[in-house]
Order: C-alpha cells, then sequence, then structure tokens
C-alpha cells in the first residue's frame, strides 16, 4: 500500500512537472515569434512588453515547477504558501529545505559506461551557457520594471537595452531547460527531464532514484 502511495505521488509530480514545462515552451515559442520571427504588434514599446511578460512568467514557472517536488514539506513549514506570489521569497523558503533545488542543465549521449556497458552518459552542461539562479531573479525583476507604468518624470525605457537583453535570456533558457535534472527534497529522487523539438509540447519526464532507502 506504502509502495502504491508513493508511487501515485511521483507519477502525479511527473504529470504536473510535465504540464508546467509545456506552458514554459508554449510561452518560450511566443518569445521566439516575437524576437526572430517577425511578428509585430504596431509598437516597439508594446513588443517589448509581450515579451517581457513571457519571460516573466518563465522565470515563475521554472521555480513553480521545482515546488511542485516540494509540496508536502513547504506546505508543513508555509501553510499560505498557495498564495504565495513574490519570487524571490519563494526561492529563500525553497532553499531553506532543498538548497540544490535549482534545475541543473545535463548533457545526455549514448556511450560505454564505467563498467563496460552501453548506455547513458550524463555530464553538466558548461557553466555560462545556461540561466543561472542569479540571472533568473535579474531577468524577473528587469522584466517587472519594464511591465509596470513608469512615473512620467523618469527616464523613458531603454527598449534596445531590452532587445539585447532579450537576445541574451532566450538561448541560456533553452539551454538550461532542454536536458535538466532537478534534484528532489527527500535526497533520495531526481527528475530527469528532456523537452520535445519545437512546436510538441510531449516533454519526457522521469523521476530517477539515485539510492535505496
Amino acid at each position: 500500500m506504502k509502495n502504491t502511495e508513493s508511487n501515485y505521488k511521483l507519477a502525479r509530480l511527473c504529470h504536473g512537472y510535465a504540464t508546467l514545462m509545456g506552458e514554459i515552451t508554449r510561452r518560450y515559442e511566443v518569445i521566439q515569434s516575437m524576437i526572430y520571427g517577425g511578428r509585430f504588434t504596431g509598437a516597439h514599446i508594446t513588443r517589448c512588453e509581450i515579451v517581457g511578460l513571457n519571460f516573466r512568467k518563465i522565470a515563475e514557472l521554472i521555480i513553480f515547477a521545482n515546488l511542485i517536488g516540494h509540496e508536502e514539506v513547504y506546505a508543513s513549514l508555509y501553510p499560505t504558501y498557495q498564495s504565495e506570489w513574490r519570487l524571490s521569497q519563494i526561492i529563500k523558503r525553497i532553499k531553506v529545505i532543498n538548497p540544490n533545488y535549482y534545475p541543473k542543465a545535463v548533457i545526455y549521449t549514448e556511450g560505454t559506461l564505467p563498467n563496460g556497458e552501453q548506455g547513458i552518459i550524463v555530464d553538466n552542461s558548461p557553466e555560462g551557457q545556461w540561466l543561472s539562479e542569479d540571472e533568473l531573479v535579474g531577468m524577473y525583476n528587469d522584466c517587472g520594471d519594464l511591465l509596470h507604468a513608469r512615473n512620467p518624470f523618469q527616464d523613458a525605457v531603454d527598449l534596445d537595452e531590452f532587445d539585447a537583453k532579450f537576445q541574451m535570456w532566450s538561448p541560456k533558457i533553452e539551454a538550461l531547460l532542454a536536458q535538466h535534472q532537478v534534484a528532489l527534497v527527500d535526497g533520495v529522487h531526481q527528475i530527469s527531464c528532456i523537452l520535445s523539438p519545437p512546436g510538441s509540447h510531449e516533454h519526457s519526464v522521469e523521476i530517477l532514484q539515485l539510492r535505496e532507502v
């Protein structure tokens, strides 16, 4: 009975994680169409606002996707978790229970394992190519500044600067999520996720057991 309940929870976690990854990829496709696909809203500012909104949503979804894996522990510590919306506060609280919560970009390749058998080799993706936690928080805050109405006495938003940031963030998000792993709070399991090609939202999400319990 206990194993059945555990398997149900893990299956629910996989489904929830895949659902949020699907929303991320749909928003990423909107961003790509605005930056590189020629879609235009009629004004530079409104195009930047749409792109900025979706980058900000992606930042939230990356964190909320990880929160799925910590839901029970998180809820026991913070009963009002379902109404929490401040990204920095959520990150701070998650790191208390799991410092390794942030997705780890990896590269899966087929090859020869140390035991001589053929299998999947997992290597860490080089740092600097994918969006770090600090960069994600910075992206979230920058996009918030773009979306809020500005005091008329303030300087105008530098839209060209935001265009440059968009083109920097976009490939780093893809590099972070294309193939990644996420450690769960129990220290026993981790999520392994491979995103499907553009246009398809059937992502591969598995729970890997790291050690016997």
